[in-house]
């Protein structure tokens, strides 16, 4: 796998999370509706709903359609909100993002001042929140979630009638994440 420049990083996060531009509300909410689908939008749950707190590093390995990117994190979350910071393979900071009961936010000199921090909070909370709160969400949004368990593991699937959208599988050491709609993945390595 290759290393890429923090323009290319620049191009991959900004087409991951430029998805909320077209997202508009006609007056400032705290949690900003998230755009899964042409019709389909996600209210974010409060770090309350958080499945077990987290204080870990991370190893994120990504691909949106032919690029590749792999950065650390340190992630810490708990019932009062989330802090993510990234870096790179030498340890520079790459940026961070926080999200909590006012709102969500991410910072960063290498990525595009239009990257939409409700689009990594979905995302974060896809993988890491308690599965009940994420149905109700999910359903009220419009769209099916279902989970399949296994031996150490399960599966999260979010659907818009019956044709996936997100898939989400949980294993001992690792999550991956892949966005069918918008063509892009990730998986994540850590003491889970």
């Amino acid at each position: 796998m290759k290393l890429v420049a923090p323009h290319s990083l620049y191009r991959l996060f900004a087409a991951l999370f430029l998805l909320g531009m077209c997202s508009c509300a006609s007056k400032p909410a705290a949690f900003a509706p998230v755009r899964l689908t042409g019709k389909a939008r996600f209210i974010l749950l409060g770090p309350e709903y958080l499945e077990a707190p987290l204080d870990m590093a991370q190893h994120i390995r990504g691909r949106y359609g032919e690029e590749e990117f792999v950065a650390e994190a340190w992630v810490k979350a708990d019932e009062t909100g989330v802090v993510i910071a990234l870096f790179n393979s030498l340890g520079a900071g790459l940026g961070e993002f926080s999200f909590d009961a006012g709102g969500a936010a991410f910072s960063s000199a290498y990525f595009s001042v239009f990257v939409m921090p409700e689009y990594i909070a979905a995302d974060f909370q896809f993988c890491f929140y308690q599965a009940e709160a994420l149905e109700a969400a999910l359903k009220q949004a419009g769209l099916g979630f279902q989970v399949e368990t296994f031996t150490g593991g399960e599966i999260r699937r979010i659907t818009e009638n019956a044709k996936p959208i997100i898939t989400v599988e949980k294993k001992p050491g690792s999550i991956s994440c892949v966005n069918h709609l918008r063509g892009y993945s990730y998986i994540l390595e850590g003491n889970f």
